[in-house]
């Protein structure tokens, strides 16, 4: 999951909306909620809790399968990453 930090590390002149919105985007899959996050109608958490709500139900109704609770955590820690990116990048 450290692909996203790789790209947005890789290429530091090009910090701008696009990179951002594709990685946001890749990481959620989702187009609208890419634009909400990026846009900060949404932060990281509540972008990441739209991304994975049925997930998230089933876990709290079966129980949590370790390997996708690891999943869900790398995918929130690139979000944090990304957020905390564009708090610096002033978007």
């Amino acid at each position: 999951m450290r692909c996203v930090r790789s790209v947005v590390l890789h290429y530091p002149s090009e910090k701008n909306h696009a990179s951002f919105f594709y990685a946001t985007a890749i990481l959620l899959r989702s187009f609208l909620l890419a634009v909400a996050f990026i846009s900060g109608k949404i932060n990281a958490e509540q972008a990441f809790d739209a991304a994975f709500i049925e997930e998230l139900w089933q876990n709290e109704n079966w129980g949590t399968v370790e390997e996708a609770e690891t999943r869900r955590r790398d995918i929130m820690d690139e979000l944090k990453f990304l957020e905390a990116e564009l708090g610096k990048a002033g978007t």
